[in-house]
């Protein structure tokens, strides 16, 4: 999980979850990392040991105190997985973002830890929805793209082709693009302003993606026009997930 310790704008939207080695930059300036686990070391003080991983041993990133003072007094056993899905709808949900603005402008954001199994398992179910959809997992995507009829690409799609330029209006994302001088325009419809204006940290995905890729006149494929429709799917998916989470209120306080 990759987030921050301050506010820059009037909300809070500094976190992210990857799969992958990441910028120090991707959620914002001086992003942290929270990897859930830690592999083939030796073993520590504070990390809870789980299983071998080939010669070395597999510790959840979860300090002694935390497995202490929580862990091991619930009535039921939650996997790692699941207390990092917990922890991320927790963190999507617009009641805490809003309630504790305040303490997540100037530090780390603290997450209230519910005892109660039934609403452990409503947060780390649309956790999980999320952290499928923000890594473009095929489980994510593929599900949220079965209920979705409005996000569709048109347009004559080719490889080797170049964006030189894009705009987002009544509904539509527009990208003009050339190959061999020949124009074309591909579109994506179903693109609401909500949708083109989510941010992650303080950045807009969709914008930057393709601001990017016209600064450097990167060349692109019909394959990465699919990655761009993901995108939109997986924020479609976010914005609809973080109204469940929102409906739920502040049920992580029992």
């Amino acid at each position: 999980m990759c987030f921050t310790r301050d506010l820059q704008g009037k909300t809070w939207q500094n976190v992210f979850i990857s799969n992958d080695i990441v910028d120090l930059c991707i959620v914002n300036h001086n992003t942290y990392i929270a990897p859930l686990y830690f592999y083939n070391g030796v073993e520590h003080k504070d990390m809870l040991p789980l299983e071998w991983e080939g010669e070395g041993m597999k510790f959840a990133n979860f300090t002694d105190d935390f497995v202490k003072t929580y862990l091991d007094k619930l009535s039921f056993q939650p996997e790692p997985e699941e207390v990092l899905a917990y922890i991320y709808a927790v963190l999507h949900s617009p009641v805490y973002r809003e309630k504790y603005i305040e303490f997540l402008k100037t530090d780390f954001p603290a997450v209230p830890m519910t005892t109660d199994e039934t609403v452990f398992r409503k947060y780390a179910a649309l956790g999980q929805r999320l952290v499928d959809l923000h890594l473009l997992n095929e489980q994510g995507i593929a599900g949220q793209a079965r209920n979705d009829e409005e996000i569709l690409v048109s347009g004559e799609i080719t490889d080797n082709f170049i964006v030189e330029k894009f705009d987002c209006n009544n509904n539509i994302l527009s990208l003009q693009t050339t190959n061999n001088d020949k124009v074309a325009v591909i579109a994506f419809s179903g693109v609401t302003k909500e949708i083109y204006n989510f941010e992650i940290g303080s950045y807009k995905p969709i914008e930057k993606w393709l601001k990017y890729r016209i600064k450097d006149k990167v060349e692109l494929s019909a394959s990465d026009i699919g990655h761009l429709k993901n995108m939109l799917i997986a924020i479609k998916g976010t914005l609809a997930t973080m109204k469940e989470i929102e409906e739920l209120g502040e049920e992580y306080l029992k």
